[in-house]
């Protein structure tokens, strides 16, 4: 109930504003003083000025949930993109330091081996 209100209060207050315009339209009809004019006159700004204001608000929280959308898929890319650079990183440390090919070997030997144990397993379970 609480964020109905929140979310209705620009229109509950415009409808108050267009209530006191129709008073205001009133009093100027009988010829009211001058002080009340004034000051119904005064309210009605004030409340269109709380409007506005309001309407305002709104478009800053819209903006601001883009915003934190957008955040995190950069906050997301960025983490994605630092891990190719990283790896670009470790490859060309590791070119430089010449030991490039020989981690590349290693890196197949241990493949290889992770698949011969998967294949062998793999035929143990059909049997």
């Amino acid at each position: 109930m609480q964020n109905f209100i929140h979310e209705a209060a620009p229109e509950l207050l415009l409808n108050k504003i267009a209530e006191l315009n129709s008073i205001l339209s009133k009093h100027k009809a009988k010829s009211a003083s001058a002080e009340q004019l004034s000051f119904y006159d005064s309210l009605v700004r004030v409340m269109m000025f709380s409007y506005r204001y309001m309407r305002e608000i709104e478009y800053i929280l819209e903006e601001n949930k883009v915003l934190q959308d957008q955040n995190g898929f950069l906050r997301h890319r960025n983490s994605e993109l630092q891990s190719r650079v990283d790896e670009f990183d470790t490859i060309a440390r590791l070119q430089c330091e010449g030991r490039l090919e020989d981690v590349i070997k290693e890196a197949e030997q241990y493949t290889n081996q992770v698949l011969q144990v998967r294949q062998l397993n793999a035929q143990t379970s059909e049997q």
